[in-house]
Parts: C-alpha cells; sequence; structure tokens
C-alpha cells in the first residue's frame, strides 16, 4: 500500500470513528458498533478496497440503524419502519451511480436542502427536549387525577392550565415542522428519486426551490409515482397548519379534543372544519418528528457512504 493511499485510510478511519461515537451519544450502539467493526476492519486492511465491499458492509450499518429506529418506542412502529425504508432507499442512488457520479451530479442540491433541513433539526431540538421534560412532569401531575371515559377530571385549576400550556407548545412544534421543513423535505427526497430513474433529467438546484410540495404530488400523480408516507394525508396537514397559524385552533381541556379550522382567505369561505382528538394529534405529530429523524439518520449514511467512496483502490507494489 502507498503511502497516499495510507493517508486516505487514515483520513476515513478518523471519520468513521467520529460517527462511532455520534451514534452511541445518540442512543444507537447497536449502529455504533457495526460502525466501530467496519473501522477496525479497514484500519487493519482485511477489507479488499473496492467502493461496492464498502458499500455493502454500510447495509449492515443502515440494518442496525433501522432496528434501533424503528423500536424507539411502541407507539408509530408501523410508520417509522415505512418512513426509513423510503428515506433510506436514496443510499441506492450512490450504489447505482458509484460515489463519483452521485457526488457530481447531486453535491450542490443534496448540500443545499440537507443543510438547511438539519439547521432546522438542530434548532427545534431544544423546544423538544423541553416538551419531553414538561410532558413527564405532567404525567407525574395526573396520577393522582380521576379519570373518566373520554376525559380528564381537572381537579385543580394549575393542571388545566399546564395542560393548555403543554397543547400550545405542541402546536407551535407542529408548525415549525410542515412550515420549516417539509417543503425542503419534499424536494429532496423528489431530486434523488429522479436522480436514480434518470440522472440527466434531474432537476437542477434553482427548479428545486421553486416546487412547492402540491407541485410535487401532481408531478408524482402524472407519473404514476407512489407518493412517499410523509407526504400523505398532506391536504390535512395543510389545514392543520393554516389553523394554528392563523389561531382557529380551540382546545377543550375536559373533552381532550381540538377544533381545527381553516378557510380560503380570499372568499373566506370555510375549507376544513374537524374535530381532532389530544392523541390523534399527538400521533401525527410523532410522525412529524420520526419523519426528520429518519431523513436524519440516511443523511448520516450518505455522508458516510460519499466519504468511503472518495478511497481509491491502492495500486499493486511494482
Amino acid at each position: 500500500m502507498d503511502a497516499n493511499h495510507q493517508k486516505e485510510i487514515d483520513r476515513s478511519v478518523a471519520y468513521l470513528l467520529k460517527w462511532v461515537n455520534i451514534f452511541k451519544n445518540q442512543g444507537l450502539p447497536e449502529t455504533s458498533t457495526e460502525l466501530s467493526a467496519i473501522s477496525n476492519r479497514l484500519r487493519k486492511g482485511s477489507i479488499p478496497f473496492q467502493q461496492k465491499t464498502i458499500l455493502n458492509l454500510l447495509y449492515s450499518v443502515a440494518s442496525a440503524m433501522k432496528r434501533e429506529f424503528i423500536g424507539s418506542q411502541l407507539l408509530g412502529v408501523s410508520y417509522r419502519e415505512e418512513c426509513f425504508e423510503e428515506m433510506i432507499s436514496t443510499f441506492d442512488v450512490i450504489r447505482n451511480m458509484g460515489v463519483v457520479d452521485f457526488v457530481k451530479a447531486s453535491e450542490e442540491s443534496f448540500r443545499y436542502f440537507s443543510n438547511r433541513i438539519t439547521n432546522v433539526i438542530r434548532n427545534i431540538r431544544p423546544f423538544q427536549e423541553f416538551h419531553i421534560n414538561f410532558m413527564q412532569d405532567l404525567q407525574k401531575e395526573t396520577a393522582s387525577l380521576t379519570y373518566g371515559k373520554n376525559f380528564v377530571v381537572c381537579e385543580d385549576k394549575g393542571f388545566g392550565e399546564k395542560k393548555a400550556l403543554m397543547f400550545h407548545f405542541k402546536a407551535y412544534l407542529y408548525l415549525l415542522m410542515v412550515e420549516g421543513v417539509f417543503d425542503d423535505l419534499a424536494r429532496i427526497w423528489y431530486f434523488l428519486k429522479s436522480l436514480a430513474i434518470d440522472p440527466k433529467s434531474a432537476p437542477k438546484v434553482e427548479d428545486l426551490k421553486r416546487l412547492t410540495v402540491d407541485m410535487i404530488l401532481t408531478k408524482l400523480d402524472s407519473r404514476k409515482r407512489s407518493v412517499p408516507v410523509f407526504l400523505r394525508n398532506w391536504e390535512e396537514r395543510k389545514h392543520w397548519r393554516n389553523s394554528i397559524a392563523h389561531c382557529m385552533t380551540d382546545f377543550d381541556l375536559r373533552l381532550n379534543t381540538l377544533h381545527l379550522v381553516d378557510f380560503n382567505c380570499y372568499s373566506g369561505k370555510i375549507t376544513y372544519d374537524e374535530f381532532v382528538t389530544w392523541f390523534d394529534f399527538q400521533t401525527v405529530c410523532l410522525e412529524l418528528e420520526d419523519t426528520l429523524r429518519a431523513f436524519d439518520l440516511a443523511v448520516k449514511v450518505i455522508s458516510i457512504s460519499a466519504e468511503l467512496g472518495k478511497i481509491k483502490p491502492s495500486m499493486p507494489s511494482s
């Protein structure tokens, strides 16, 4: 092995070890272990260094990641499984195109939209952590309260105020996720899928910026392509977003229901008027959070693949 090739190996091993620690700290010990094993084999030279071999090995990392992500909690297992499969399927683009061609074709668009999305994920994380702690404290207080069939009997005014605050906080998170992320998430998903079908006709970054979710759904329908799970029920998600943003949402503390109303701002005509249970609203919020988490994990796998794929096979000594 020549000196330059060894430097490339050493750089990639250091890069992998950084992610080994990140995954471990993020509560993904199995993923961390799988990646650590690849790092050790790479350092010892026990991997026949070919891009296809490395990418195949990274599927073991993706599989471990999938198991840990899906099993992170009981609620929403089937959604997380389907969402992760759709996100990680973009990994096949690298496998089919090869890393060099993938980077050349996607670097600008992939970097632009993934950076925007990961920035939002990073910015809302403190809100999510605060909400989790707030929920845990609130659940402790509910232990002494009387439950009816469809509602909670609030025995003190303070509890009711905290529950109302919990709703407003969750509604704000919903607004941040739908308003701040999902257009860009749909754009990068559509770009990578287009790239996999025909790299030459994949949209450029400036064209992608002009696409809305509705436009992407229209394109998918006209080309008879399946809609990703995170964009199903998009019309209803939009109505909820509008209702929250325009202060047209009422939360009934006793019945644990939300009354969501949306209207056409030009005609004034009501376009949506529904009651939603608090449980169903929280379930949708969890799906949004899981979607962001699945994308974030898929980006990590793609980034690791792109880094390892930069290493050129070593030339035999003369």
